[in-house]
């Protein structure tokens, strides 16, 4: 979202295709978008969080 030229705020969506109820691999997907070789590493905060994510309790505890 922009307020008068200045960006105010983001989000980082994680985000899946599903078939039959279970999550496709990411590969399958790009192959189907015809985008098979595409290779986009993330960087910055978006690697961090996927690191930490491993401390992440899951499933959550009541």
């Amino acid at each position: 979202m922009w307020v008068k030229g200045k960006p105010c705020s983001s989000a980082l969506l994680r985000t899946g295709v599903t078939e039959g109820g279970r999550v496709i691999d990411t590969s399958r997907v790009l192959t189907a978008l015809g985008q098979s070789e595409w290779e986009l590493p993330p960087t910055g905060y978006v690697a961090e969080w996927i690191v930490s994510d491993a401390d992440r309790p899951w499933p959550p505890v009541a």
